[in-house]
């Protein structure tokens, strides 16, 4: 048994050639595109208009949602400082669409994908972008070449695997500060949902089938087949409160896995404190499945002792 708990992809910090191979699988598939009216985001009515944007590659932290939509809610938080809701350093090419981030998954597990994509540089790069580009894609080539030993590796060992916050965003669900922010924004809301749509598809439901109804599969279904209109944006929400990707296997000793980013027990003193990773709620399911067994596998994403140097 492998147990992966932590990112298992990285939607906050994708390289430019990948960004670029993704959206060649997109085009090579047709995918239809996922509009994004509504969302606050000035000149992007839809996916197709995100990938021809001069900002796409290396520059999304011009795309992506600040706080200026709420100015009364940034003053309470923020004392008027202008600041992004994605705080990643490295959110020059963060995962948007829903279909960058299910072919994201997909090309980080198999070399097929990779049979379709093309990483041409994009035009309109400035020099350092360029050069990055290429350095980039060296490795990129690298880690293509012995893809077939991870699907191989992957097809033979049962694998449990949970979120950390890179595969949604960077700091995800951090302190109840971020959360007031990135939750009272409707592109900021697309982007967490739609990173929790891929996992719940690549990740979620291989690790507990059982905890998904029929319901919300027919749902996942509906999302996926008609991206950004009313289906997928009900489907966003229901992502967004969702409760139960924590999971147990009857192994011995027991495997449990616990949620410590969507739970978390939130500070009522200060909204910058940072969250604890267990509500009681939580740690309340947690104590049964512990009880009347001499040792455990407790798998937790965020460190339980905290961070060691």
């Amino acid at each position: 048994m492998l147990v992966m708990s932590g990112d298992q992809i990285y939607a906050d910090d994708v390289a430019g050639p990948m960004l670029r191979a993704i959206h060649s699988v997109i085009e090579t598939l047709g995918l239809q595109s996922e509009g994004l009216s509504g969302m606050e985001v000035d000149a992007l009515q839809d996916e197709c208009d995100l990938y021809r944007h001069k900002d796409c590659y290396y520059r999304r932290m011009h795309i992506l949602p600040n706080m200026e939509g709420n100015r009364a809610l940034l003053d309470t938080l923020f004392e008027g400082a202008r600041r992004p809701i994605f705080t990643t350093d490295t959110a020059q090419n963060h995962l948007i669409t829903l279909h960058e981030h299910l072919i994201m998954y997909l090309m980080v597990w198999s070399p097929i994908p990779w049979q379709l994509a093309s990483m041409a540089m994009p035009a309109n790069m400035s020099e350092r972008e360029q050069t990055l580009y290429q350095k980039e894609r060296r490795v990129i080539e690298g880690f293509v070449v012995r893809l077939s030993q991870v699907r191989r590796l992957l097809a033979h060992i049962p694998v449990a695997m949970i979120f950390d916050d890179h595969d949604i965003t960077d700091d995800w669900n951090l302190n109840r500060q971020r959360e007031e922010v990135v939750y009272n924004h409707p592109f900021s809301r697309r982007i967490i949902g739609n990173g929790l749509i891929a996992y719940f598809l690549c990740q979620g439901w291989g690790n507990n089938p059982d905890g998904f109804s029929a319901e919300m599969m027919e749902q996942l279904s509906a999302a996926i087949e008609s991206p950004g209109q009313q289906p997928h944006a009900a489907f966003v929400e229901e992502m967004l409160t969702f409760q139960g990707w924590e999971y147990d296997w009857k192994t011995s000793p027991p495997l449990i896995v616990i949620d410590s980013r969507t739970r978390r027990w939130r500070s009522e003193s200060s909204m910058i404190k940072p969250s604890g990773l267990l509500d009681w709620e939580a740690l309340t399911d947690l104590q049964p499945k512990l009880y009347h067994n001499d040792s455990v596998l407790l798998v937790s994403p965020a460190p339980i002792y905290g961070v060691l140097n």
